[in-house]
């Protein structure tokens, strides 16, 4: 695993840094998703809980949008959930391909 501050031979630095957090973005979207459905929520239903529209959750989930700690707080709060089940459900999400999926 890379340090924070670690480069990446050939690549820049604004590339490894976005390239990150691309992927942390993804992980946790992933992660969210997780702890929706284990709470049997559909993206609309958290969306109302969120005050929040159903799309926002969806790009959230989908790791298109990053959002900032006290969003993220919000979603907890939405979902019944604690920062631990949070980490649990990040650790298996990263151990799953977190590459973007391309259309063809």
């Amino acid at each position: 695993m890379l340090g924070r501050h670690a480069s990446v031979p050939g690549v820049s630095k604004h590339a490894t840094a976005t390239t990150t957090t691309e992927h942390d973005q993804i992980v946790l979207g992933r992660a969210l998703r997780e702890l929706r459905s284990q709470a049997g929520l559909t993206q609309e239903q958290l969306a109302d809980r969120l005050d929040a529209h159903p799309t926002f959750v969806g790009r959230v989930e989908r790791g298109q949008r990053g959002v900032r700690w006290n969003t993220a707080m919000r979603f907890l709060r939405a979902l019944d959930a604690d920062l631990r089940q949070l980490a649990d459900a990040m650790d298996q999400a990263e151990k799953q391909d977190t590459s973007p999926k391309r259309h063809r």
